[in-house]
């Protein structure tokens, strides 16, 4: 493909690159929104897990949906 001016080894970067920003975009979205549907003991466990996913999005989103805590209600 350098025939045509394209690197792969740099198309390959830029592609690790817009993965990432899109799973820094989605995933504490998706968490922040799964949180909406859980219930806790206390709102200070909720207030604690939106904090977490706030301040490390991968990480805390990552974490959030492995753990899955709280429990889920039923719609």
């Amino acid at each position: 493909m350098e025939a045509i001016g394209i690197n792969l080894g740099y198309l390959a970067i830029q592609l690790c690159v817009f993965g990432f920003i899109v799973a820094l975009l989605v995933l504490p979205i998706a968490a922040i929104w799964q949180l909406r549907n859980r219930h806790f003991p206390n709102d200070t466990d909720k207030l604690l897990w939106v904090i977490i996913i706030v301040m490390a999005p991968i990480i805390g989103a990552i974490g959030f949906f492995i753990i899955k805590p709280g429990k889920e209600i039923d719609q």
